[in-house]
């Protein structure tokens, strides 16, 4: 299971099959977080973002 927190604070559940599929979602994810970070979309003053690999 793949838990997924949005800073709006919505939660989502996503079931997976297997571990690998678990890490292109993840992959995934954080290309996406870390291409919002390139084109200056940033958290709120206060906020830290941390991007794991």
């Amino acid at each position: 299971m793949l838990i997924t927190l949005y800073a709006t604070g919505s939660v989502t559940m996503t079931m997976v099959s297997s571990e690998k599929e678990t890490m292109v979602i993840l992959e995934e994810v954080m290309g996406m977080v870390r291409a919002a970070i390139i084109n200056g979309v940033t958290p709120a003053p206060g906020e830290k973002v941390r991007v794991a690999h």
